[in-house]
């Protein structure tokens, strides 16, 4: 942070020499980014530089930059005692006629927590065109675990209304771990759990083809679900896990890409009981039939022969 400091202090000096007769405003910019990348102490009297170098003659570029650098000086026990002007300003840019601009601004707004205007403001820059959609319902995704009870539901509403797979996407990823669960509200936990049910992400149609994208979406979303799940019915990892995993019907390519993972990992090394350890050999000879059956994707492959391998290491 001292190096941040210091970069600001400069960068501070050469705006002021350099007022009038131009500037190298790409070198202002990489030097703006490298203040960020290093971080500056949180004080009031570094705010006030930022929103005065915001104030002035900066070129596009800069502004954006220096939009950015503010928001890192928001803090949630404001320790400098500027939320409220770095909140302002944001506002502000905003309203910018320059789309850049605006969008900066937003993005940074809306990343720094809940507000009671938060939708309003995305709704008018997706109404405006700013955001598309996937940016505009991403968002939404985002915020949904900081507003309150009451606005969890309506911004639940929008994303089940948009059927956005990126804005689940978003919100899966949100809940992937118990600590931001238990703070959530019953209600909106019984909520979040239906519309996850509701979008549980699909491999593609054609057999064998396997993607680690696809993996991944799949992954945090079983994740999610019973992390949700043990939350409200109590039931181990394990149990809900290998409930999920054991379904006939289930694609085998869910089966490899759950337990390629950490969390597969996690429960080959955690069985409670001998049937579980029955369910983990039969689910990997599912695994290993399926991959026998498109023997040119390598990545299906490896991962079962490392799923495998994992297996064989934790009876050891």
């Amino acid at each position: 942070m001292e190096e941040g400091q210091r970069l600001l202090n400069q960068y501070q000096s050469n705006k002021n020499s350099l007022i009038g007769i131009g500037n190298l405003f790409s070198s202002n910019v990489e030097t703006i980014i490298a203040i960020q990348a290093k971080g500056l102490p949180i004080t009031a009297k570094n705010v006030e530089s930022i929103r005065n170098l915001l104030a002035s003659n900066s070129k596009k570029e800069e502004k954006i930059a220096l939009l950015r650098l503010l928001g890192i000086l928001y803090t949630y026990d404001n320790k400098s005692n500027t939320n409220h002007l770095i909140v302002q300003d944001l506002r502000h840019h905003i309203k910018s006629n320059d789309k850049d601009i605006c969008l900066a601004a937003l993005l940074t707004f809306s990343r720094l927590g809940y507000f009671s205007d938060s939708v309003e403001v995305l709704k008018h820059a997706y109404d405006k065109k700013i955001l598309g959609e996937n940016g505009y319902l991403g968002e939404i995704a985002h915020l949904l675990p900081f507003a309150p009870t009451t606005d969890q539901h309506k911004l639940l509403a929008i994303l089940s209304t948009g059927n956005n797979s990126y804005a689940n996407e978003v919100l899966i990823s949100s809940f992937t771990q118990t600590s931001r669960i238990k703070k959530l509200d019953p209600s909106i936990k019984k909520a979040l759990r239906l519309h996850f049910e509701k979008n549980q992400p699909n491999f593609p149609l054609a057999i064998g083809e396997y993607s680690v994208i696809d993996s991944f979406r799949y992954s945090n979303w079983l994740q999610s679900s019973t992390m949700l799940k043990i939350d409200m019915t109590g039931k181990t990892y394990q149990e809900l896990i290998f409930k999920h995993l054991n379904n006939p019907d289930l694609d085998p390519r869910k089966i490899i890409a759950f337990l390629s993972t950490t969390e597969g990992k996690y429960l080959i090394d955690h069985l409670q009981n001998a049937k579980q350890k029955e369910d983990l050999k039969a689910l990997n000879e599912r695994a290993q039939l399926y991959s026998k059956q498109s023997p040119q994707n390598t990545i299906m492959r490896d991962l079962v022969q490392q799923i495998t391998f994992n297996m064989e290491s934790s009876v050891r």
